[in-house]
């Protein structure tokens, strides 16, 4: 593509470079992502930016037409993708794993995972949901409480 993707500063600057460059509606990032990557002190903002766009690309990719998600992602982007939440966090803190799209509630029950601490410059969270064709991306921000961490 020859796009040269800069050094970022912060996830914010990561996350506005990615809607620059990925705005045909693969991936819709809510209000409520936008301002946790805002809030994000995360140190390796050039890994979100990745991330995204592997969920624009690569994920697309294998949610369509089969493959390893796992894999795909660990390679693409040096973090951990995981597909589910157990439906007790789910419901237990359920503004935390909930987006509202166009005035429908979405499950981020997907995520994609970096550290596994509760440092938030070393590790991050991008919670998401696959609606419609299209990647909803409604948490970015440290690890998000669960049934482990109360």
């Amino acid at each position: 593509e020859g796009v040269v993707i800069p050094e970022f500063q912060t996830v914010r600057e990561a996350v506005g470079f990615f809607k620059g460059r990925f705005d045909d509606g693969r991936v819709r990032i809510v209000k409520k992502a936008e301002k946790g990557a805002e809030e994000s002190i995360y140190e390796r903002p050039n890994q979100i930016y990745n991330a995204l766009q592997w969920l624009a690309t690569g994920y697309m990719r294998i949610r369509l037409t089969g493959g390893n998600l796992e894999e795909s992602c660990r390679i693409e982007t040096g973090m951990e993708y995981r597909a589910h939440q157990s439906e007790l966090t789910l419901s237990e803190y359920s503004d935390d794993y909930h987006a509202v799209v166009d005035g429908k509630r979405v499950v981020l029950e997907e995520h994609l995972a970096k550290g596994n601490t509760r440092d938030p410059k070393s590790t991050i969270r991008i919670g998401f949901a696959f609606d419609d064709h299209q990647v909803i991306v409604g948490y970015i921000g440290p690890h998000q409480r669960n049934r482990m961490t109360n």
